[in-house]
């Protein structure tokens, strides 16, 4: 009879054991009740973004904070300039803006930037005989972008610092 009991015990003992083990081996799933929306993945509970998208969940365009009508004061290495540029969010890329007048160049131009939350870059784009590239940032309340760039025509280059502002 002893030797059931031992049995027992031991058995109750082991089953016991593997049991907290168990329990005690597996962890949570810190993703489990994160939703990542907009091609989002989750690490370690937190959302990781696709391009042009940023917020806790992935649902804010980086873009729309760009967008609007901005009033622009340039220093160029050919003078001084003012104009008003409109900035409107591209309907097939999250993270590309138009830039209408960009430059002061004329409403007909339309400049392409690519945007990462609070940075522009510009990649090299021609109208007419013009071909510009450059980069800026957008300041954190979202009224004001710095951005250099370079124009050339193929003769000449025009070095500018353009500080737009949200009207």
């Amino acid at each position: 009879m002893k030797k059931v009991a031992f049995f027992g015990i031991t058995a109750l003992t082991v089953l016991g054991f593997s049991t907290l083990m168990l329990f005690n081996a597996c962890e949570s799933d810190p993703c489990k009740d994160v939703v990542c929306l907009n091609g989002g993945t989750c690490e370690d509970g937190t959302c990781d973004c696709a391009p042009g998208y940023e917020g806790d969940d992935c649902g804010v365009r980086s873009a729309d904070k760009y967008v609007g009508t901005w009033s622009a004061v340039e220093v160029c290495t050919s003078g001084n300039y003012a104009y008003v540029a409109t900035i409107g969010a591209s309907s097939t890329e999250a993270n590309k803006i138009l830039i209408t007048n960009f430059g002061g160049f004329g409403a007909s131009v339309v400049v392409v930037g690519t945007v990462d939350v609070n940075s522009l870059t510009i990649p090299g784009q021609a109208f007419g005989n013009v071909s510009v590239s450059g980069n800026g940032t957008l300041s954190a309340d979202g009224l004001t972008i710095n951005i250099s760039y370079t124009a050339n025509d193929g003769t000449t280059s025009d070095v500018c610092s353009a500080t737009y502002t949200k009207q």
